[in-house]
């Protein structure tokens, strides 16, 4: 009995699944069908909306401001008798001009005396100038040696970049970079993954 039931059961299951999708099928077909007559019944629509508009009417309007070409003409002629007219008039104002500047009397040259000052020297203006302005810088601290070979001996062993050694007191420290800000240190640190600390120096 318990297998009968079963058997039947998957039947009535089997044969709700297929009208589900003969279902889903129907639907389907009637969306397509649906988008293609909204298609046709537009294309129509424009067909028949381009057919109606009409290319509009364009009128020529002669311009009746425009000067006539006897107009031009005479004024370009009456342009011409007034600069020939008043070219002899320069000409008579550059002769007198002239005689002006020949009658002046020629002045003498005398030789001034001129006292040379010699401008200091570039050396001696750069050297004035770094005594004055003292820089400071951010570096980070890896490590401090009490010699020199142990603090070159780190950094080749890191293969650190931009390193340095510098003394204080007793002690060779091994700092890295020289950072305008603090920020810019401390991106350093974080995609370099080093292990220290920041130090203010001053040259």
């Amino acid at each position: 009995m318990d297998k009968d039931l079963k058997d039947s059961i998957k039947k009535i299951q089997k044969k709700r699944e297929r009208y589900e999708r003969l279902e889903k099928i129907v639907i389907f077909m009637t969306g397509i069908i649906a988008i293609l007559i909204f298609l046709i019944i537009g294309l129509n629509v424009y067909s028949g909306l381009s057919k109606k508009v009409s290319e509009p009417e364009i009128n020529i309007v002669e311009n009746e401001n425009i000067p006539k070409k006897t107009e031009i003409a005479k004024k370009e002629k009456t342009e011409e008798i007034k600069k020939t007219k008043t070219e002899p008039k320069k000409e008579e104002i550059k002769k007198e001009k002239d005689k002006k500047i020949n009658s002046v009397p020629k002045q003498t040259n005398k030789k001034k005396e001129v006292s040379i000052t010699t401008p200091p020297k570039l050396d001696t203006v750069k050297t004035q100038v770094e005594e004055k302005v003292q820089t400071t810088y951010y570096t980070i601290q890896v490590g401090a040696f009490k010699t020199k070979l142990n603090a070159e001996k780190h950094i080749k062993k890191h293969k650190l970049q931009n390193a340095f050694v510098l003394k204080q007191g007793n002690f060779y420290k091994v700092m890295v970079g020289k950072f305008k800000t603090k920020r810019e240190a401390i991106s350093f640190m974080k995609e370099h993954n080093l292990r220290g600390f920041l130090k203010k120096i001053k040259d």
